[in-house]
């Protein structure tokens, strides 16, 4: 509203979140600095780590336009999703302390504990029921910290890649971590994924516990997820 070319975000995912919340269809590029222990987003547009670089090219580089999503009256701009990582996510946000290593120790903690609710799931292609250890729809290809859940999603495409883990024991998930790390889950057999614009997650009246880029949120009833294309500018 003032003219602004440029504004910059500094810090981790829920912080650009935020920022770039304010920034859908608007005329301003988003330019990030990341400066949190995942970075899903900076990540999954390749931008620098290192702070200076990503000064740099957030004063200097290339403005491109990516699509947004939102669940609910969340936008998210990397990852939402419902499951183990929304539970994650919930316990994670509680933490003084952030970083891999307590990530993992609560994501394995969670995981032993985690009751697999059932959800009824609509998309503009497919309609089914599933109790997935996570359900995740991808705008960008990764969580953060390197955890690529969809490694073939493309940020301008119109479309929103849907990934579904399974059900599995403690011990197929330790095997199937580091798939997570080199792009090769696509392989797994308890990992799905298909292609859509629009989502409805649902468990008839009950709540619903739901993730937009880590932070967690509840929503009442049917979880609706719209694709927004080409809707941010972002700066890369």
């Amino acid at each position: 509203e003032k003219g602004y070319e440029r504004v910059i975000a500094i810090g981790g995912d829920g912080t650009v979140n935020e920022i770039a919340s304010g920034l859908v269809n608007r005329g301003a590029a988003l330019g990030i600095v990341p400066a949190g222990s995942g970075n899903g987003l900076a990540r999954s547009l390749n931008i620098p780590l290192a702070i200076d670089r990503a000064f740099e090219t957030a004063l200097n580089g290339n403005i491109r336009a990516i699509d947004t999503g939102k669940a609910g009256e969340h936008y998210f701009f990397a990852v939402c999703g419902v499951g183990l990582d929304a539970r994650i996510g919930q316990k994670f946000q509680r933490l003084k302390r952030r970083g891999i290593v307590p990530y993992f120790y609560f994501g394995l903690q969670t995981f032993l504990a985690y009751e697999y609710p059932r959800f009824e799931v609509h998309s503009d292609k497919h309609r089914f029921t599933v109790a997935p250890l996570t359900l995740v729809v991808s705008n960008g290809t990764e969580f953060g910290n390197g955890a690529r859940i969809a490694p073939k999603a493309v940020m301008d495409d119109g479309l929103f890649d849907v990934c579904l883990l399974e059900r599995m024991s403690l011990l197929e998930a330790a095997l199937s971590l580091p798939g997570l790390f080199n792009g090769k889950i696509v392989n797994l057999k308890k990992y799905n994924s298909f292609r859509c614009r629009r989502l409805k997650i649902s468990r008839g009246s009950e709540k619903i516990l739901y993730h937009v880029d880590g932070e967690p949120h509840y929503t009442q009833g049917p979880l609706e997820i719209t694709m927004n294309p080409n809707s941010l500018k972002v700066i890369v």
